[in-house]
């Protein structure tokens, strides 16, 4: 869980949470009911990608506002085993897709960004469900807001350190609960694998 407090606080006890090991186990239930199951889906994909950590850790954060060329995506990407051919023809079709969506990429951390973005979202929206997303099911940041707030200020995102990435959900998250500690301390961690335990 990624925010354990906000969890604690907001959420258990307030509304009735079902522990959810497998979704197809948890939707007869919510028809039963009339409910609906709502998720952080896609909320990674509006910030860019934890690949961007694994840069930070081989190649130091200098590298995601170093300009997105060819070159220092190969070097981005040289730590993730990646060779040279594979990397450049990634960066080719990351340019591609970019330019043929209007979206002008300026630094190696908006490379990563639309990767994820614009390679991964329909992947994401669609991982818990097979082929075919239930009409109970909502992905809270799946909406045409906030995918524009993503694509018209993604430069805006651009962590200075890695604890700030996300910030201006953080933010968001402390104009609501001002929790500080979480503010100014939180870092991301994978939470897909991990099941809310109450």
């Amino acid at each position: 869980m990624e925010n354990k407090a906000f969890y604690s606080r907001y959420i258990f006890g307030q509304y009735p949470v079902i522990p959810s090991m497998e979704l197809h186990l948890l939707l007869p239930y919510v028809w039963d009911v009339g409910g609906i199951i709502v998720t952080g889906e896609c909320n990674d994909q509006l910030f860019g990608s934890d690949l961007m950590h694994r840069v930070v850790l081989t190649s130091g954060h200098k590298l995601l506002h170093e300009p997105a060329t060819p070159l220092n995506f190969s070097i981005a990407t040289g730590g993730f085993g990646w060779t040279h051919d594979v990397s450049q023809e990634l960066y080719t079709d990351i340019m591609g897709s970019a330019s043929k969506a209007g979206i002008v990429l300026t630094t190696v951390q908006g490379l990563f960004w639309w990767m994820n973005f614009a390679f991964k979202w329909q992947n994401v929206c669609l991982r818990m469900c097979g082929n075919k997303m239930p009409d109970e099911l909502y992905h809270f940041f799946s909406t045409p807001e906030f995918q524009d707030w993503s694509v018209t200020g993604h430069q805006k995102k651009l962590p200075d350190t890695w604890r700030n990435y996300k910030l201006p959900a953080k933010r968001y998250i402390y104009r609501f609960n001002g929790c500080e500690e979480y503010l100014k301390h939180a870092v991301k961690i994978g939470s897909l694998n991990r099941v809310i335990k109450s």
